[in-house]
């Protein structure tokens, strides 16, 4: 599985990309609003096929030893997730994409 970009087709202006110089880390671009970021994922055909079959889909989060933070797993096209998301973030009181 690796990241995509645009994260969201046409929305290349609202894009950031976490970790772009660091090498420990895989840049992850993303778009965010002060309370939520979406990132893309492709997924490999082995990986697909799995899913296919059935199988499950497992997240690892890695937190430092800090609290966990929220996540949201969304299975749409670029345009319902990017709706989800921001159906969500006024949900919860945010802003707009920054």
């Amino acid at each position: 599985m690796k990241p995509v970009s645009p994260v969201i087709p046409h929305t290349d202006d609202l894009e950031i990309v976490y970790a772009r110089r660091q090498q420990q880390y895989q840049p992850l671009p993303v778009i965010r609003t002060e309370r939520l970021m979406m990132s893309r994922w492709q997924l490999t055909d082995e990986e697909r096929q799995h899913i296919a079959n059935g199988g499950d889909l497992f997240i690892c989060c890695i937190h430092f030893g800090n609290g966990l933070q929220p996540i949201m797993p969304i299975a749409a096209s670029p345009d319902r997730a990017l709706e989800i998301m921001m159906e969500t973030d006024r949900e919860i009181g945010g802003g707009g994409a920054t």
